[in-house]
């Protein structure tokens, strides 16, 4: 039974490790995309910034489209960013199944040593 507790806390720490380091990376992926959303907006600022209201259609155009190209790559960092979320999350719903198949066959034959003492 003490071998079975151990063996219990053993996997349940490994688990939590697993769990942990997953939790890290993802705080690590998001804050990558908080720096480059502020790299982003700082070099947006700039371009803006560095000369005159526009005047011509082909300088609105000019503005349009690095816009756009902003959007763009915005829009392409979210999507990493999402994936990777989705990905740690299912790594983190396959390891706390296999914790519980885990929990649930330590249970098992405990439950079944104890029945076979105990009549009741």
């Amino acid at each position: 039974m003490d071998r079975g507790v151990s063996t219990l806390l053993l996997i349940i720490s490994f688990i939590l490790l697993v769990l942990i380091v997953l939790n890290v990376m993802l705080f690590y992926k998001l804050w990558a995309l908080e720096q480059a959303a502020q790299t982003l907006e700082a070099w947006r600022v700039h371009v803006l910034s560095e000369g005159k209201i526009p005047q011509t259609a082909v300088e609105w155009a000019r503005i349009l489209k690095l816009q756009t190209n902003l959007h763009n790559a915005e829009l392409l960092q979210w999507k990493n960013v999402l994936k990777a979320c989705v990905g740690l999350l299912d790594e983190m719903r396959f390891s706390l199944a296999r914790l519980h198949k885990g929990v649930v066959l330590v249970h098992r034959p405990a439950e079944s040593e104890q029945s076979a003492d105990d009549p009741f």
